[in-house]
């Protein structure tokens, strides 16, 4: 699961999300810090409708 994680982190960074915009993977491994993940998916949204 964490590896999953951390395979999709790096994707969207590669995709061009900024650093200051991606999630680390233990926010959503452990449940954490779900502002920061959702941050991320908004941002993503954001650069896929662009």
């Amino acid at each position: 699961k964490l590896e999953n994680i951390g395979n999709f982190v790096r994707a969207i960074t590669e995709y061009g999300l900024k650093p200051h915009d991606i999630f680390e993977a233990n926010d959503l491994f452990e449940n954490m810090n779900h502002t920061q993940v959702q941050s991320t998916l908004i941002a993503l949204a954001g650069m896929v409708r662009s």
